[in-house]
């Protein structure tokens, strides 16, 4: 028999938001495991097409004003007359966000919580839920599902997409408690809590003391349209997929490059580097006062399909994790496309071995992000691979979304699902 499980998501169906897509592209997996998933979500995305989907709204002032920000933050983008429409709409919250700034300071999404737990509470009985499922973004989702798990006495897997302590997951006291009472309560009381990197699992162990209810899923990437294959000619076409700016910053690949071309100056010739996606006013300045700013070209921002689509045409793909603690937990999400995608990776990783470990067993190139030096050495040396016509090792990538969703529904108590246990 089919188990319907409740997903608790503050962002969904929404382009452009990682954790957004983390669950948009599980969605049809879990139909296909004959499981039912119902979507609970704040106001923020479109409803879901094609699956029961609630949402309900935050209830204070800067909850508000934060959905409406983010329901017509594309709009913005397509024209002035969405942002006079939108400006119009929080105007009357103006005096009520002032108010309740200068009285709390607690991240917006803190407000979802009441109408979460009443809706999800309807959506239970309404539904006959067998399973709860809280994934990713603002933690208060976490705390609805706890809520719920407790009045209904239902299983509740709770997943942690980013640590929800790290060094900067809060700007106030307040806010720095609740969450370390969200996850003192989820580690004590979920069901199983699941972790996207053994190190984010093996530093909240130790930080909280307790017994593990912890496991580790690597969520993956969906099999891109297309598979790519090399380019013609002697161009060597780069390109980084994603935000530049703050700790990750584009300085250590530009100085790599600069001392590349200046050990390899035939390189200068060759080199196209295209970046997607929004890069700081910091950046920006470095590649106009860089003598390779003419090899760097900004893309801009395009959305997801756009993006695994246009992975496949480039000779390298590059990965820039910033030099900061939270980098030797976390995994960026695209790095399982780009695994996917049949191209050469060159990963700039900070103080992450598990991540490393698994650029060495697919084939694929890394440097201490840290050190611009040791970059330049592998640029110099994909490159000679590239004029000579070396592809990367073709090792498939097991991190798929289908074998994510099997194992986390494996967790699902008397499931009945066939799947694969997770791993290590």
């Amino acid at each position: 028999m089919a188990k319907t499980i409740l997903i608790l998501t503050y962002f969904a169906n929404q382009d452009g938001m990682a954790c957004s897509h983390h669950i948009d592209v599980r969605l049809p997996v879990f139909k296909d495991c004959d499981a039912v998933p119902i979507l609970l979500t704040s106001w923020c995305g479109k409803r879901h097409p094609t699956l029961a989907h609630y949402r309900v709204c935050s209830l204070s002032p800067s909850g508000l004003r934060f959905e409406v920000r983010q329901r017509f933050h594309k709009k913005v983008e397509q024209g002035r007359r969405w942002k006079i429409l939108r400006d119009l709409l929080l105007l009357p919250l103006l005096p009520l966000y002032a108010l309740e700034r200068s009285i709390r300071r607690l991240d917006p999404t803190w407000s979802w919580y009441p109408l979460g737990v009443l809706m999800g509470l309807w959506v239970c009985f309404r539904r006959q839920v067998d399973t709860l499922y809280s994934t990713g973004g603002p933690p208060v989702v976490h705390a609805v599902g706890r809520t719920l798990s407790r009045l209904l006495a239902l299983p509740w897997l709770a997943e942690v997409q980013d640590p929800l302590i790290h060094g900067y997951c809060a700007r106030h006291p307040e806010e720095y408690r609740k969450l370390q009472a969200v996850e003192q309560a989820t580690f004590a009381q979920a069901t199983r809590m699941i972790f996207l990197t053994q190190e984010a699992l093996k530093a909240t162990a130790h930080r909280l003391g307790m017994a593990a209810t912890g496991v580790v899923i690597y969520p993956g990437a969906l099999p891109p349209p297309t598979q790519g294959t090399l380019s013609a000619g002697r161009g060597w076409r780069l390109a980084h997929f994603g935000s530049l700016g703050g700790v990750r910053t584009l300085q250590p690949l530009l100085t790599a490059a600069e001392e590349a071309v200046r050990r390899c100056p035939e390189m200068a010739e060759h080199l196209a580097v295209d970046l997607f996606g929004n890069v700081d006013q910091g950046d920006q300045e470095r590649l106009r006062a860089s003598p390779l700013a003419a090899c760097f070209h900004l893309k801009g921002c395009i959305d997801h399909a756009a993006a695994l689509a246009a992975m496949a045409s480039y000779d390298l793909l590059l990965l820039i994790q910033g030099a900061h603690a939270i980098s030797r937990e976390t995994i960026p999400s695209k790095c399982y496309e780009y695994f996917l995608s049949g191209r050469p990776v060159l990963g700039l990783l900070y103080e992450n071995e598990e991540l490393a470990a698994m650029f060495r067993a697919l084939g694929h190139h890394l440097s201490a992000a840290d050190q611009p030096m040791a970059i330049a050495e592998m640029l110099i040396s994909c490159y000679q691979d590239r004029q000579v016509g070396l592809q990367a090792i073709k090792i498939p990538s097991p991190y798929t979304v289908d074998h994510a969703v099997r194992q986390l529904l494996v967790l699902a108590p008397d499931s009945g699902i066939r799947g694969h246990e997770p791993g290590p």
